[in-house]
């Protein structure tokens, strides 16, 4: 090993420093919803995209009730557990994000006096 004039680091080939990762080892406090991130020395932990807290709690955010979603307006907004889903209203088709409403064609034919069973067609 090599130091520098500034270099408070000696060799000293009997001692010497090995980081233990809590990360890997279980000894972390992170909570389920977070994520472990190895330090030199030590480790912190970061709640998951979707989720808020200090690390060692994390809470689901309701993206639904905070407004922060991107569900059509003619969709509802479900809340899930770190995340959220979209579902289009009845009457309307889509994905959640985009919803259309369904066609509908009402047409009527007129029966000539002889039908006796006559139907409008409906679409």
């Amino acid at each position: 090993m090599t130091t520098g004039a500034n270099d408070h680091t000696k060799e000293h080939p009997s001692h010497f420093c090995l980081d233990i990762n809590e990360c890997t080892d279980g000894t972390d406090r992170c909570s389920r919803n977070a994520r472990c991130i190895n330090t030199q020395g030590s480790h912190t932990c970061s709640c998951n995209l979707g989720f808020h807290g200090d690390g060692t709690s994390c809470s689901d955010i309701d993206e639904c009730a905070e407004g922060v979603h991107d569900c059509h307006q003619k969709a509802e907004c479900i809340n899930t557990r770190g995340s959220y889903r979209c579902s289009c209203l009845n009457g309307y088709h889509g994905d959640g994000k985009q919803c259309k409403g369904k066609l509908v064609i009402h047409v009527h034919l007129r029966c000539p006096i002889e039908c006796v069973h006559c139907h409008a067609i409906k679409k």
